[in-house]
């Protein structure tokens, strides 16, 4: 017998659009990146990634998810190193759309239709996150 429902680890992400956000006033920048969801339908995600000098141990960042609507917000924390490489290579013009796949180490319930099913407001921790940005 089959179930009606999956559980998935992995958020894929389209990414739309990302732009380099700069504020003067702390000397600090962040990535806003805007995408859709590629494994779960109707459904959009703002990633804000931010540079850190060291990542926390057993996450790099929070995925919240609002019960009653399809946008999702993730705050990201990159190495500089690795901030500066995202930064650059989404400058780039790309023969198709980057996508980042987040690790969740909690699944989220998702219908074979591809409609999440959640009661109430989520809060979930970012394992790892991966950028797949095509080249020409």
């Amino acid at each position: 017998m089959t179930s009606d429902f999956e559980h998935i680890h992995i958020l894929q992400i389209s990414i739309h659009s990302a732009e380099l956000v700069f504020t003067h006033a702390q000397m600090g920048q962040a990535l806003v990146i805007h995408g859709g969801l590629v494994n779960i339908a109707r459904g959009s995600c703002q990633l804000t990634v931010t540079p850190v000098d060291i990542l926390p141990k057993h996450s790099c960042g929070t995925l919240f998810i609002e019960a009653d609507r399809p946008v999702m917000r993730a705050e990201i924390s990159l190495q500089h190193e690795d901030f500066s490489a995202l930064s650059s290579a989404l400058s780039r013009p790309s023969p198709r759309p980057a996508t980042m796949m987040a690790s969740l180490p909690e699944p989220l319930c998702v219908s074979t239709e591809g409609f999440l099913f959640i009661e109430r407001d989520s809060e979930l921790e970012i394992a790892e996150l991966k950028s797949l940005v095509p080249l020409r």
